[in-house]
């Protein structure tokens, strides 16, 4: 059958071909006198006239053919693209074919010149290398279907080539090689998107966005901006890779009254050097719900929009050189296992990320600063690795800023029934101090006092905060300018495991203005060679480092503490606590050693 359609293809491409050309290439005459030139790959090529064969109109070496043809012919360059080219389709090529097959064995490829109107369904062949040329396009009939086998290529511009029924355009695997992973390209532009700079577009590129993700496994956008306004439904069929020309360059912005816009469902998707962007702050809109799939993030930056990436019951997240601004959460996760988070910066938001029932998660080397929530949140978690993070909360519009008052009781990090965690060479800090009448202990450049304004709250502000957490680690960490530098608590449902078996290792605590540490109901937790360095001054010279209840084995072995005398005094911090030992503290205030 094959090579039956073969002898079909080269029969209509030689009846097509109105000119002779040595060097593999073929013409085809135009109403207007032009002639579409498609010329191989590094051969000389001469034209000649297509009455007289012996009569030579142009001969011209490869290097020299753009600048000698006359003007009246097109040229179409593709150097290796156009390896044995078929012909030039025609609206009976693909009525009658069937299938669009270049031949037995070898890769060919057609090209379309014109507009063509499809009636029936018609396969193109893993083979094929579909060319869009000019005016050419396809307009897709009611009740047609255009398939291309998994192989199969379409080469063509920032043009529109596929109307009419696009839904009914698909990709299929190849019939012979079931097993390979599909694999195709497509542009928003081939369906109908603009991707015009700036917004003044008549029609939003929502459903030829759609038309692509649909059809291809990578979508490249261009520079420019496209105009998002209602839901995209990602398939559950293939992946899906949104490829953009740069992360200052691409932009998906999203308007309309839509409060998810991109949505899946087993689907595995990838957005890659874009910027997302959302029209008027909607408080309620999330750009992706991704529920039972994969996602990943490379070079991406998020604007202004409420919640940016919701994930439930997710097996895998790669999120790499992302930048998130503005948002209220960035990730909110539930259900989801082995999520990375990798050289990343949020920035303004409210929260980071918050995860719920979630399993190895890993971030490195990534920063989330000024925010005016939790930078990061955890309920029953496990396998969580943090190294090399900067938390840093800032700002949040309370006592006297204008603007919404948002969370009151902030933590950098807040762990709920969580266990092997570990928490290393992280900075967790809170840029601003207390109120009016909590002063900050130290400025930016380490001056005792007020900031210039003073009119930031942060009374409340915990480092870090472990509730009913067991089998972990922080160390080397620099917890800095909270009110408590570390919390850790009992929880109800968890009693037995709060706080068991977790070690604090060679971390400084630093001008934390209320307590440096901070427990109630912990049991075996161990404190080596940390350092507890609390200023002391003015209004809270009474304050004290360790406040410790109903707590039972509890070490501190090798810390550094500052302004005590004895030993009596920590273990004065503790009450109807048992088992809490001290030994080898050393006071930083006096020098003396607390044996």
């Amino acid at each position: 059958m094959k090579k039956l359609l073969k002898a079909v293809s080269l029969m209509i491409a030689a009846v097509l071909a109105l000119g002779v050309l040595s060097g593999c290439v073929t013409t085809q005459k135009k109403t207007d006198g032009g002639i579409d030139l498609i010329k191989g790959s590094g051969e000389a090529v001469t034209l000649y006239n297509s009455l007289a064969v012996s009569m030579p109109l142009l001969t011209a070496a490869p290097t020299e053919l753009l600048t000698k043809i006359p003007a009246s012919v097109t040229v179409i360059t593709a150097d290796t693209v156009y390896e044995n080219f078929v012909g030039i389709i025609s609206d009976n090529d693909f009525l009658e074919a069937g299938i669009l097959l270049a031949s037995q064995n070898e890769r060919g490829s057609f090209v379309i010149t014109e507009e063509l109107t499809v009636t029936q369904s018609v396969t193109v062949a893993s083979n094929v290398i579909l060319c869009f040329r000019g005016e050419g396009k396809i307009n897709l009939g009611a009740g047609a279907h255009l398939y291309f086998e998994n192989g199969s290529e379409i080469i063509a511009g920032k043009t529109k080539i596929f109307s009419g029924n696009v839904n009914n355009i698909s990709l299929i695997a190849d019939p012979e090689n079931s097993a390979a992973p599909l694999s195709m390209g497509a542009r928003p532009e081939w369906f109908g998107a603009s991707s015009k700079d700036g917004l003044g577009v008549a029609n939003c590129d929502s459903a030829a966005i759609s038309a692509a993700i649909s059809f291809a496994t990578k979508v490249y956008l261009s520079a420019g901006e496209y105009l998002v306004n209602s839901t995209v439904t990602l398939p559950t069929s293939h992946s899906v890779e949104l490829i953009g020309s740069g992360r200052n360059a691409s932009k998906l912005v999203l308007g309309g009254e839509a409060r998810t816009y991109f949505v899946g469902n087993g689907s595995n998707v990838g957005f890659y050097d874009m910027n997302i962007e959302q029209i008027g702050h909607l408080k309620t809109a999330s750009f992706l719900s991704l529920v039972g799939g994969e996602l990943t993030l490379s070079a991406v930056a998020c604007y202004g929009i409420a919640n940016v990436f919701t994930l439930t019951d997710c097996t895998g997240l790669r999120c790499e050189y992302l930048f998130a601004n503005s948002n209220v959460v960035v990730f909110n996760a539930n259900g989801c296992t082995d999520m990375n988070f990798i050289s990343s910066l949020g920035n303004s938001n409210k929260n980071f990320l918050v995860a719920t029932n979630c399993s190895n998660i890993t971030a490195v080397n990534s920063s989330s600063v000024w925010n005016y929530g939790t930078d990061y949140t955890f309920y029953n978690c496990h396998g969580i690795v943090m190294n090399a993070l900067g938390c840093d909360l800032g700002y949040d519009r309370c006592n006297g800023q204008t603007g919404e008052i948002y969370e009151l009781n902030q933590f950098a990090i807040y762990m709920s029934n969580c266990y092997d965690f570990t928490l290393k060479n992280l900075w967790v800090a809170s840029n601003y101090g207390l109120s009016k009448t909590h002063a900050p202990l130290t400025d930016y450049n380490g001056n005792i006092g007020a900031y210039p304004d003073g009119v930031h709250e942060a009374s409340n502000r915990t480092g870090i905060c472990l509730v009913g957490c067991y089998k972990g680690s922080v160390a080397y960490c620099t917890i800095t300018n909270h009110a408590v530098a570390v919390k850790i608590s009992a929880s109800p449902d968890v009693a037995l495991n709060a706080g068991n078996e977790i070690v604090f290792l060679g971390n400084q605590f630093v001008g934390n203005v209320l307590k440096e540490v901070m427990m109630n109901g912990a049991r075996n937790i161990a404190f080596h060679y940390n350092s507890h360095k609390q200023y002391h001054a003015g209004e809270f010279a009474s304050c004290d480092e360790l406040d410790g209840a109903g707590c039972s084995n509890v070490a501190f072995i090798g810390e550094t503490f500052y302004g005590y005398n004895s030993i009596a005094e920590l273990q004065a911090r503790f009450v109807n606590s048992t088992g809490i030992l001290f030994n080898s503290i050393i006071d930083a205030k006096t020098g003396n050693v607390l044996v």
